[in-house]
């Protein structure tokens, strides 16, 4: 390790940690981190780029990034920490006495122990006494680690004893070292001992800082004490149970059954979260909050993060039984979505306002527009799904007032049990440029990051941000083209003339898209442009290029176009057609610039989970 005075200049410190949460919530946080750390036994599979496995002797070498890690302060017979390091689908785990030290001169033994399943890396609970482990489980801390440059076969380092490798936790930051001990005395010990060690770098910390176990001793998911949670015993793992995948279980404190319209009785308990949030009646339509372009992912623990779905906003109002479904620019689409409106109408609710995405799922659970458009204006059979992301009101009481985390959980309670049409859009809290990257290997759209303490607020603000793995968004159609030679007596169209408004409101030529097209939208569309053909360009100053061969027309059909990226002469290259947008009036569709990001808020780490698709 290299040689570095330590200086509590450069030391950068966890904030402050959140007030403990509800026994309701805490377990909720706990349900849906077991569910990530689950999703894991195959989400970290390496692949080769075909999509198969690769072999041990590649995966052995293979980069370690977006691997997870995390720290649980076990209360057994004595007091400790588990480390553990996510690595070919387990977790590869050490018990340390003393928990880590940011002073790098501090070696704390680290007992290696056999290696556990992933999914125990989301438990946070109790294990019965006369189990191994029996005792208290805390979820210390959670992130993502990988090797440091320079060491990039983990098994060799496993076999060696000299792991290099960074954290991106909540609490546990920087480069770090684990060490296995050797000597007569060592081979003595019935399992390896190791030493865990931080490097020099800009997160040590002097000698006689006070301990990170001591400033952050709380979960880093439910904020709660050791004591809080063994009170609680809301999750239990058997471990006797392992082998057979029957692991851990929740209980549950009563709650008030409440009845649903269709005559079921589910649970949804929510006066406690209610009592101190303002009453309301039922608002009209409330203008959506908007994500901002960027091209940075946020940095710090304050983001929560969800995958980008590529559909329509929806906005439901539910009063008395009866479900009102609004798109973005407040029109009544009620009518054409009947399935979604009659899951919705069985809500445990009074009244709600619910702010969401429909979308239609391909096979690889990636969101598809085009499909989307098919159902809607060809009548496709294609079932349409409602993944919900907030809640703006519910039972006469103003939610927007309430934190983001807070409001999702009210809204995890609401929806729960709920079936494939109506679902939670739920959220990771890991670090914000890791999802982003393993979102785009799954070919999503794009991530949204959002501050978790922020308050609904609609309009574009930075609080929400957006980043797209593909580049995607809405443009005028202006005029279009007659179908090349050879494709003459066609009823169709062989391009599209494309722009958006400048911030004075003039209209920009960017270019044009001839592909895209089936048989049945090239018919559609030159129905559609036929109707509102001008003698005139609406183009300010179009080029040469724009003017050859166009027909003109009046500016007020949107499509949503997808393109590789702009040219140097800000035009389009590559564009392709994926569907008209009814949701937008063309006088609002502007060029998506990426806006830089604002400086984050330190927040601690909370709710986190594994499932799958947010909004635009």
């Amino acid at each position: 390790m290299a040689n570095k005075k330590n200086s509590s200049a450069n030391t950068k410190k966890p904030t402050r940690s959140a007030p403990a949460r509800s026994s309701r919530q805490a377990a909720d946080a706990i349900d849906r981190q077991l569910a990530r750390y689950r999703s894991m036994r195959d989400f970290t599979v390496t692949v080769e780029p075909s999509g198969k496995p690769v072999g041990r002797k590649s995966a052995a070498k293979a980069s370690s990034s977006s691997l997870p890690f995390l720290i649980q302060k076990h209360a057994a017979s004595h007091l400790h920490y588990d480390f553990r390091l996510g690595w070919n689908g387990v977790l590869k785990s050490w018990a340390c006495a003393k928990g880590p030290s940011y002073y790098p001169g501090d070696r704390r033994l680290a007992v290696q122990v056999e290696d556990h399943p992933m999914e125990y890396g989301g438990f946070e609970g109790i294990i019965p006494a006369g189990q191994y482990g029996g005792g208290t489980v805390m979820l210390w801390d959670h992130g993502t680690w990988e090797l440091q440059p320079g060491h990039t076969d983990v098994d060799a380092g496993l076999r060696d004893g000299s792991l290099k490798f960074t954290l991106r936790g909540t609490k546990m930051k920087g480069n770090w070292t684990l060490v296995r001990m050797g000597g007569k005395a060592a081979a003595k010990q019935p399992k390896p001992n190791w030493l865990l060690i931080k490097e020099h770098d800009s997160f040590e910390r002097p000698e006689h800082d006070r301990p990170i176990t001591e400033e952050a001793p709380n979960s880093v998911v439910t904020h709660r004490s050791i004591e809080q949670i063994a009170a609680s015993e809301d999750h239990v793992w058997n471990s006797k149970d392992s082998a057979k995948e029957r692991t851990q279980h929740r209980k549950d404190s009563p709650v008030l059954p409440v009845k649903a319209r269709a005559g079921k009785t589910r649970s949804a308990d929510l006066s406690a979260d209610l009592a101190k949030t303002p009453k309301e009646s039922l608002p009209r339509f409330i203008d959506p909050q908007l994500a901002t372009s960027t091209t940075t992912p946020p940095a710090g623990s304050g983001w929560i993060h969800e995958l980008k779905l590529d559909g329509y906003r929806i906005q439901v109002h539910l009063h008395d039984g009866k479900a009102t479904l609004y798109t973005r620019t407040g029109l009544d689409w009620t009518h054409r979505m009947k399935t979604i409106v009659k899951e919705l109408e069985k809500l445990p609710a009074q009244s709600a306002l619910l702010d969401g995405e429909v979308v239609v799922l391909r096979d690889d659970g990636t969101t598809s527009f085009a499909d989307l458009q098919t159902a809607f204006q060809d009548g496709t059979k294609k079932p349409l799904t409602y993944f919900v992301f907030d809640l703006l009101h519910l039972n006469g009481h103003n939610l927007r007032v309430l934190s983001l985390l807070k409001r999702k959980a009210i809204l995890a309670t609401l929806l729960r049990g709920y079936n494939k049409t109506v679902r939670l859009s739920e959220h990771l809290d890991i670090d914000a440029a890791t999802f982003f990257n393993k979102a785009c290997e799954l070919h999503a759209e794009g991530i949204v990051c959002k501050h978790a303490d922020s308050t609904y607020i609609s309009g574009r603000s930075s609080s929400w941000l957006k980043l797209k793995c593909i580049h995607e968004q809405e443009f005028v159609i202006a005029g279009f083209t007659l179908p090349s030679k050879g494709h003459t007596g066609i009823h169709g169209i062989g391009s599209l003339l494309l722009g958006y408004r400048d911030g004075s409101g003039k209209l920009i030529y960017a270019g044009r898209t001839g592909t895209g097209f089936t048989r049945k939208t090239h018919s559609q569309l030159r129905t559609q442009l036929e109707k509102l053909h001008q003698s005139k360009s609406s183009f300010f100053d179009p080029p040469a290029e724009a003017r050859k061969d166009a027909i003109w027309v009046k500016p007020s059909l949107v499509a949503q176009v997808r393109f590789a990226n702009w040219t140097a002469d800000n035009l389009l290259r590559q564009a392709s057609f994926q569907g008209l947008r009814e949701d937008k009036p063309a006088s609002e569709v502007v060029r998506e610039e990426p806006a830089p990001r604002p400086a984050s808020r330190s927040l601690e780490g909370t709710a986190v989970n594994t499932s799958k698709w947010t909004q635009s």
